[in-house]
């Protein structure tokens, strides 16, 4: 006689399409947070060249960016005022907006190495990125309910 088969410690077998892109989305947000962070942390992050990395942070973010735009509901001015209203959608925002400004600071600076070094200018966007990066880690907030088991 064949012995039973082992049960699956799982009822479900085939996980809900919704918490595999909730589990997608939040590994891809954690890789972001990392990577802002290490773009953060590297010495030459603020000061002379631009590096790949920070191009490539840039790029990121601005896809993000667009991401978001493209999750609106309706392009009308409704649709952008309800999607203005909600706290981690502004957030989202002005950290865009931030990692742009920082981006254009150091567009600016890279071409006047000399004329700024050493100023508040040159140094500017460091801090512009560790503010930003506050606000990266700040969003997994919102994730906070969904992650805590529930009795």
């Amino acid at each position: 006689p064949n012995p039973d088969p082992i049960p699956s410690p799982n009822p479900n077998p085939n996980p809900n399409p919704i918490q595999v892109k909730f589990t997608v989305h939040f590994c891809c947000y954690v890789a972001y947070m990392f990577y802002a962070a290490f773009v953060l942390m590297r010495q030459d992050s603020a000061e002379g060249q631009i590096s790949g990395y920070e191009i490539f942070f840039w790029v990121w973010a601005l896809s993000r960016q667009v991401g978001e735009v493209y999750e609106l509901d309706d392009f009308s001015f409704g649709g952008v005022r309800m999607y203005i209203r909600d706290f981690w959608n502004q957030l989202d925002t002005g950290t865009f907006l931030m990692i742009m400004a920082a981006a254009a600071v150091r567009i600016n600076n890279s071409t006047r190495e000399e004329e700024w070094a050493g100023s508040f200018v040159d140094v500017l966007p460091r801090n512009i990125y560790a503010l930003a990066v506050l606000l990266i880690f700040l969003r997994v907030l919102q994730l906070q309910p969904t992650l805590t088991p529930t009795p």
